[in-house]
């Protein structure tokens, strides 16, 4: 699971195929799960991924509801 929040937090494109590549390698006796992971959620990656959602200004702002921000913000300290 580390491996996979290092793939998802990666900081720039390069790092993130490196820690892609490394998690495959990992899971590469697990049957398909590599193919499901690429062709489920990696294809999307520009909407989850640091690497391209940090390109954008906001604010640390990481949830679509303000509420749930607001709540966040809260319960973190």
């Amino acid at each position: 699971m580390a491996q996979w929040h290092g793939v998802v937090q990666a900081a720039t494109p390069g790092q993130f195929e490196e820690r892609w590549a490394a998690l495959q390698q990992t899971v590469a006796n697990i049957t398909h799960l590599a193919e499901y992971i690429a062709d489920t959620w990696l294809r999307h990656k520009e909407l989850f991924v640091s690497a391209w959602v940090d390109e954008f200004t906001h604010f640390g702002t990481v949830s679509t509801s303000r509420a749930e921000g607001a709540h966040w913000v809260l319960k973190r300290n």
